[in-house]
């Protein structure tokens, strides 16, 4: 009996070992920790492309906050035009027409963040006029605007070459008759707008005509290209004489159908060429009226007859 309880002693001591064995081995075991994903970086967004839209909606919702009375109303439908001259690097013109509505959005190629976008804008009916720059965040800064209402707009028709132009009755029109010398050293049929010291001088011809259109000579300065005006329901090129970085002169120059036209803006008074300058306000009124061009009929022209 005593060797059996000595087995039976033996046997429990074994069991215990391995039970306390078997559960200090549980207990040093680690639970693995899932593995966390380090946090996703929030990616840098890209750039935005320049968006002429952009900054055209920021400049007129500023005109609409400021001139509610003269700003465009938010349900015109405006029409879209890339009007970058030709051969331009570095600088892009967009062109949105509704109504009398004229905005023009320009900018240069430089980094998205760096973007100043220049806005201008007009209505041809009331002589309103917006000038001002938008950022790449949206904020309006306005350089210059003209509010005053044109009291009345005179109209011009000729009946021999077909077309009618309307100005505003600050101005005062001449009409040159054909071979005669208009002030400018400008020679043909035509008419010139004056006012004040300003001359607006615009000359035309039809295709059969044999007389050269533009002035004999120009003055001093470099020819900048400034974007287009609109001629006839389509945009032309706008070309200024600058010197010593003022406008000294602008001229315009354009076939319509069977007609070609130029047109040139000075300053006629006596005082030295280094003194005169023209207004960007007597420049965007020009634009204006150059806006108003439009046919009343087509004009004939005679089929050319074989030489001998």
């Amino acid at each position: 009996m005593k060797t059996l309880r000595l087995t039976l002693g033996i046997l429990l001591f074994f069991l215990s070992a391995l039970t306390l064995t078997g559960c200090g081995s549980r207990g040093s075991q680690v639970t693995p920790t899932p593995t966390i994903a380090p946090p996703i970086s929030e990616e840098t967004a890209e750039p935005k492309p320049p968006d002429p839209l952009f900054a055209r909606e920021a400049a007129l919702a500023y005109m609409r906050t400021n001139y509610s009375e003269l700003a465009p109303p938010e349900d015109l439908a405006w029409a879209e035009a890339e009007v970058t001259p030709e051969g331009l690097v570095g600088a892009t013109t967009f062109q949105y027409s509704a109504g009398d509505w004229l905005v023009t959005v320009s900018y240069p190629v430089v980094a998205p963040e760096a973007l100043v976008y220049q806005v201008e804008a007009s209505d041809a009916s009331t002589g309103f006029h917006w000038r001002g720059t938008v950022d790449a965040n949206g904020e309006v800064t306005e350089e210059s605007v003209s509010t005053g209402v044109l009291p009345s707009w005179a109209k011009y028709t000729n009946d021999d070459y077909l077309f009618t132009f309307s100005y505003p009755d600050t101005w005062t029109l001449t009409e040159i008759p054909g071979g005669e010398e208009a002030p400018g050293g400008i020679s043909a049929n035509g008419v010139y707008l004056t006012q004040g010291p300003y001359r607006l001088v615009i000359q035309f011809k039809s295709q059969v005509e044999t007389t050269v259109l533009g002035p004999s000579g120009r003055p001093a300065g470099e020819i900048e290209e400034r974007g287009t005006v609109t001629f006839f329901e389509q945009e032309i090129p706008k070309h200024v004489i600058v010197f010593e970085g003022v406008d000294k002169q602008v001229f315009y120059g354009e076939r319509v159908d069977e007609l070609e036209f130029y047109m040139q803006l000075d300053d006629e008074s006596k005082q030295a060429y280094q003194d005169i300058a023209l207004p960007e306000e007597l420049q965007a009124e020009v634009n204006q009226i150059l806006g108003t061009f439009a046919r009343t009929g087509e004009l004939e022209i005679p089929p050319e007859q074989p030489t001998e």
